[in-house]
């Protein structure tokens, strides 16, 4: 999505876009929507997969599909941002590998962030990917994975559910504001060399 974000900026199909009169909004909604859609498809694979290995089936699908929202919207954004720093596409692809690969390692899908020291879990966990990661786990398995952990996770009821997924809801909506906000930044023309 990086790639392609940049390549149409040093073509200045943005600018055209932009002088056209098409809105900001509507531009970074069409990058968001091919990220939202495959992510979508993917939680729909991985469910049914769930459901046909294990019988097991969502235990809040509506929060597995507002965290699924959520993450596309923040990394996409995150994305398009990050192209402020790159003029080709081979440059963005060097650029933006190294955000992406922090991001994953410190979210605790790599490495439960229970498993890491408390002070850096503690501090990795307020960034982008964490919270989400463990608001997909416990949407779908319906127990208690908030801070990282993933031993001995007690059940939670739906409401529960609901109220433990709140301080995760509330750090992954402000890095989607933060993300809203750093796009502005974003330049629309074409960078000089």
């Amino acid at each position: 999505m990086k790639t392609v974000f940049t390549v149409r900026r040093e073509q200045h199909i943005h600018k055209r876009l932009r002088v056209g009169g098409v809105a900001v909004g509507a531009v970074l909604a069409a990058v968001c929507a091919p990220t939202l859609a495959f992510v979508l498809i993917v939680t729909v694979v991985l469910c049914a997969i769930g459901v046909a290995a294990a019988g097991v089936y969502p235990a809040a699908p509506e929060l597995l599909l507002l965290a699924g929202i959520l993450a596309s919207i923040t990394m996409s954004l995150l994305g398009v941002w990050i192209t402020r720093f790159a003029r080709t596409a081979e440059s963005i692809q060097l650029i933006g590998f190294i955000p992406l690969f922090l991001l994953v390692f410190g979210s605790g899908a790599m490495i439960p962030l229970e498993f890491m020291a408390d002070r850096f879990a503690q501090v990795v966990w307020f960034s982008p990917l964490a919270p989400l990661v463990d608001l997909f786990r416990a949407a779908y398995f319906g127990a208690d994975f908030f801070g990282g952990r993933v031993t001995q996770v007690p059940p939670l009821d739906r409401l529960e559910l609901w109220t433990a997924a709140l301080p995760a809801l509330g750090v992954s909506l402000a890095w989607a504001l933060i993300s809203c906000h750093l796009v502005r930044s974003v330049p629309w023309t074409a960078r000089r060399t």
